[in-house]
């Protein structure tokens, strides 16, 4: 259907209306559904932060006046001012839709960090004029901490006694914290797109081949400097490139001690150190104890 022309809304308006909402109050509002819903033959800005959750099927979104789908658990996080409308909803096409009003989320930069792509972007939704970048699109359908925590968000306020606001914004900064460990299932305007794709290939690269992963080699196939790589990847995460493989290969070896008899040192080979007193100083500084005190404390030396 022809959108009609563009109409500012905020949680205020929806209180107005005759739809059924799942739940509303001064910061706070859950929209059950796209289609149906009031404005869903318009084009609106809302004047509050948005996060689109699709549940079953796959619904389409115009923002900014491109159209953009989103797949069963995926999420869509829309800033202040952006211009959006409902592309395409069917009738077996289910979505969740947070309105968060600003003063909300003014803790969020500080939980999170402003180094980051979402932190900006987080912070941007606290200022008072248009942003730079209208949306962030999260990808992250088969990650379950993200999606049992969303289901967690909508039960705190839908509960017949409802969560205290502390505990909602807990939950939320939660939400963004996940999202925030998680870079490589983001997508962003094409503003940004080609920056994008570079650092989620190299994400992909850390976590599929963390043994052998050398920044330099990488650079050189992708035809740009290691000096580049870091920066955007600084920029979109927070971190640079040693931790976050770091990261990657401790979880690993966390994950080989808990699931095989390897020894230390084996697992230590396995996840790309030839170093062993390297290695067993940044898995303690990372977990607090030595991998084999880590083993013995996991339960996972009983059957052993």
């Amino acid at each position: 259907m022809e959108k009609e022309n563009i109409i500012t809304v905020d949680i205020e308006d929806f209180k107005d209306s005759q739809h059924v909402l799942d739940y509303i109050d001064d910061d706070f509002a859950i929209v059950n559904s796209l289609e149906g819903t009031p404005y869903s033959n318009d084009t609106i800005k809302l004047n509050c932060f948005l996060i689109a959750v699709c549940i079953e099927g796959c619904i389409q979104l115009d923002v900014n006046y491109r159209t953009y789908k989103l797949q069963a658990g995926e999420l869509l996080l829309i800033n202040r001012h952006s211009a959006h409308s409902i592309a395409r909803c069917g009738e077996n096409d289910i979505a969740v839709n947070f309105l968060i009003q600003q003063e909300f989320l003014d803790f969020v930069p500080d939980m999170i960090g402003t180094h980051n792509v979402l932190g900006r972007f987080l912070l941007d939704a606290l200022r008072n004029y248009e942003q730079d970048m209208a949306y962030l699109h999260f990808r992250v359908a088969e990650i379950s901490e993200i999606q049992w925590l969303l289901q967690s968000i909508v039960h705190s306020l839908i509960a017949p006694k409802a969560a205290g606001l502390q505990i909602r914004r807990t939950e939320m900064g939660l939400l963004f914290l996940h999202l925030l460990s998680r870079p490589e299932c983001m997508r962003m305007p094409a503003a940004t797109h080609q920056e994008n794709l570079v650092v989620i290939e190299l994400l992909q690269e850390i976590r599929q081949n963390y043994a052998d992963f050398v920044l330099r080699d990488f650079a050189r196939r992708k035809h740009v400097s290691s000096a580049y790589l870091c920066k955007v990847l600084k920029e979109a995460t927070g971190k640079n490139c040693t931790a976050l493989l770091q990261e990657r290969r401790i979880e690993k070896a966390k994950r080989m001690l808990r699931e095989t008899d390897l020894s230390v040192m084996e697992i230590c080979a396995a996840v790309g150190y030839s170093n062993s007193s390297y290695f067993y100083r940044i898995f303690e500084s990372a977990t607090g104890m030595s991998p084999s005190a880590w083993r013995v404390n996991s339960g996972c030396d009983e059957r052993r």
